[in-house]
């Protein structure tokens, strides 16, 4: 096989091109290729597929050792091939073109150094760093120079040392990703795939990188975008004396404004740790090799974009008829957490969608998709046009408030006693007290729960608000002497927070306004809760993100979260007349926002045995599908599943220590905040999930596969 090799870094060189010598040396030792080198005599990165117009450009000859790639010491440079040293099978000659672009040398060694019908392949690289993405592969002078091996009719290849320090020069590392190199340009050019013009290939500088251990992926190239401008504004102007040194013809103009190159590298890697599709970049990061196919041509996007254009006169002003659907309203400020994955959902299943801010704004006669709070959604429009789809159901307060929800499943248990929610749910009582002087009228009501409090001395019990949330007005409790005194405590933070002005709910931790909250729940609280060692012993909820569609199916996302408690867990004492102290107890991750401790982990990435998270996971995808069928059968007034609508909802559960898995409440619009930086690509897959399953058939009539999601429920309008 007779290749080129050319690159955009020059020859070798310490600082500037630090691996071509060991990819020369591999070659050389490993294959029998007819090996030319034809590259630039110095640095010409970024600069993509270009030639200098106009500019004439020289050859020069050196001559280096391959058994020592180490050693970049040469003879030369020369301005002719030197026969005797050519005649050297310990030395390789290097062609350096001066001035001359990665393109530019393509060129030349392609029609010049070797002759149009002499070169099978043209390889380029190895570049200094990774060409991943199509950030870097579109200004990526070492794939300009695969590009215009294949503008010439020749197969190409792209090649890239992704290093994780600056620069990774550990010869053995190099010598292995040489290895991997060699091998697979090798595989790649005796089974080419039809349709394609060049590859690319990412090897990542790693520690452990060897040959026949490390993976290799083909993948597909992340598609990202600049969030803002390579160049920054510098406080310095060009002066009289830069000028001098500029072909300026009027010498009036002496000064001018200076642009600071200064691109955000790191943007690549923050869209590569946001995407959830296994790309080149993703593939890089988790350490193993990536090899994409591509196409060398602005391809035409498709066969209906052709035709006559006639341009329309009033462009000057674009009003709603000017643009196009699918039409998406995002009531969402623009800072909010969910607009990033929102937009980059759509920018996915919905490209060229036109994104509106308001509802208003939207046309009548056309499809049109709402993503917004509950009380910005046009409720009475969901219920009588079928264009109009939003992400939430009008009525399901049977799955949201905790009184409801004890209800529908204290009905569905008794009509199905064989339902896993006999034992997933814990026993539930209901109390409804407005003050702490009729807690014991209220006992009276609540007859069932003052007997089991009279009679059980050992047991806990929680006390929850039917529509509290963020842990406010929790109390743990044990006998009914207990639970006047957190009644009592109620009033009188009221009272205080009356006397200090308005109500404040960020600075009343854990308070409640007891003049406004009736309805309580009480359950007997799970003293047991599987605890894990390397997380503290503290006690962790698991949280489910359920993405209900229509009216029904239901899907179970399968990346969980594992939130976990301020402190470590304790058992509640026995001793009666303490107050119980709830920070061991709550798992709240809004509680927590002052703490160093790891507070969410992802349920799948745990320590936990793979057999104990499929023990749990299979508990969880079978209460889950039982709840909604307990609010559907139960409740069909506060729980109205519509076909026009969709909703993703919080389900926490909790897990004993011998793994049994109990359900404990339903939270619509779950703060997909707290996920925390870390995880952040977790939800954007999930909303990316809800536009395959949710979105996209509205638009189009058929759903998109999401491998995270899995179906648990599905039936007929709303009907079980």
């Amino acid at each position: 096989m007779q290749v080129l090799l050319v690159n955009d870094d020059g020859g070798p060189n310490d600082l500037a091109s630090p691996y071509v010598k060991y990819l020369v040396e591999a070659i050389e030792k490993h294959t029998n290729w007819d090996l030319k080198i034809v590259v630039p005599i110095s640095q010409k990165s970024w600069i993509g597929k270009a030639h200098f117009a106009g500019r004439d450009v020289t050859v020069k000859y050196i001559y280096s050792s391959i058994e020592h790639p180490e050693d970049n010491s040469y003879h030369g440079p020369f301005g002719l091939p030197q026969e005797k040293l050519r005649a050297n099978k310990a030395l390789k000659e290097w062609c350096l073109v001066d001035d001359g672009t990665p393109a530019t040398c393509a060129d030349i060694g392609i029609n010049h150094i070797m002759g149009r019908d002499n070169v099978d392949l043209v390889l380029s690289g190895p570049n200094v760093g990774r060409n991943s993405t199509s950030l870097y592969a579109l200004s990526s002078g070492t794939i300009g120079g695969a590009m215009e091996g294949c503008s010439h009719g020749k197969k190409a290849i792209a090649l890239s040392f992704a290093y994780e320090k600056r620069f990774d020069t550990d010869p053995e590392i190099l010598k292995q990703a040489a290895l991997i190199s060699v091998k697979t340009v090798e595989q790649l050019y005796s089974s080419w795939a039809d349709g394609v013009d060049l590859y690319t290939i990412n090897i990542p500088l790693i520690s452990d990188l060897k040959f026949g251990k490390t993976r290799i992926f083909r993948t597909p190239m992340l598609r990202n975008r600049w969030k803002k401008s390579l160049f920054s504004e510098s406080s310095r102007k060009l002066e009289d004396s830069d000028s001098r040194h500029l072909d300026i013809v009027d010498e009036s103009v002496s000064a001018g404004q200076l642009y600071k190159w200064s691109p955000d590298f790191e943007l690549v890697h923050r869209d590569v740790a946001a995407s959830t599709e296994f790309t080149d970049g993703k593939a890089i990061s988790q350490g193993y090799v990536s090899v994409t196919a591509l196409k060398t041509a602005f391809a035409q996007v498709d066969k209906e974009n052709t035709g006559e254009i006639h341009l329309d006169p009033s462009l000057s002003s674009l009003s709603l008829d000017d643009k196009h659907g699918p039409f998406v309203v995002i009531t969402y400020p623009e800072d909010s957490y969910l607009n990033g994955p929102l937009r980059n959902a759509v920018d996915k299943y919905l490209p060229g969608a036109t994104i509106l801010s308001s509802l208003k704004d939207a046309p009548k006669d056309e499809k049109v998709f709402q993503y917004g709070e509950y009380e910005d959604l046009d409720h009475e429009r969901l219920f009588s046009d079928k264009l109009y789809l939003a992400n939430s159901y009008t009525y399901r307060k049977g799955l949201i408030r905790k009184q409801y929800f004890a209800n529908a499943i204290a009905y569905y248990v008794a009509k199905h006693p064989k339902s896993i929610l006999k034992t997933a749910y814990p026993e539930t009582f209901q109390l409804e007290c407005a003050y702490a002087d009729f807690l014991d009228d209220s006992l009276d009501e609540a007859f069932e729960l003052r007997c089991t409090l009279e009679q059980n001395t050992s047991d806990t019990f929680i006390l929850k608000p039917s529509m509290g949330d963020r842990g406010d007005g929790i109390r743990l409790f044990k006998n009914i002497e207990q639970l006047q005194a957190i009644f009592d405590s109620f009033e009188e933070e009221e009272e205080e927070t009356e006397e200090d002005g308005d109500y404040n709910a960020e600075s009343s931790k854990h308070g409640i306004i007891l003049s406004q909250m009736r309805n309580f729940i009480v359950q007997k609280y799970m003293s047991n809760p599987l605890l894990l060692k390397e997380y503290g012993n503290r006690k962790f909820h698991i949280r489910t993100y359920v993405l209900c569609v229509g009216n029904l199916t239901v899907y179970v996302y399968q990346r969980m979260l594992m939130l976990f408690s301020e402190t470590s867990y304790e058992k509640p004492s026995n001793d009666t007349g303490k107050p119980i102290d709830i920070a061991g107890h709550l798992t709240n991750t809004c509680l927590q926002d002052d703490t160093d401790k790891t507070v969410v982990v992802e349920f799948g990435k745990s320590s936990l045995s793979e057999s104990s998270k499929k023990k749990i996971l299979n508990q969880i995808n079978s209460i889950t599908a039982e709840v909604f069928k307990s609010a559907l059968e139960a409740d069909r007034i506060n729980f109205q599943p519509l076909g026009n609508a969709f909703e993703t909802y919080g389900l926490d559960f909790l897990v004993d220590s011998d793994l049994n898995v109990q359900i404990l409440e339903v939270n619509a619009y779950p703060d997909f905040k707290q996920t925390g930086s870390q995880l952040k690509s977790l939800i954007y897959e999930l909303f990316e999930c809800t536009f395959a399953k949710a979105v996209l058939p509205f638009y189009s009539g058929s759903s998109k596969e999401a491998e995270n999601l899995k179906s648990v429920l599905s039936i007929k309008d709303g009907f079980c």
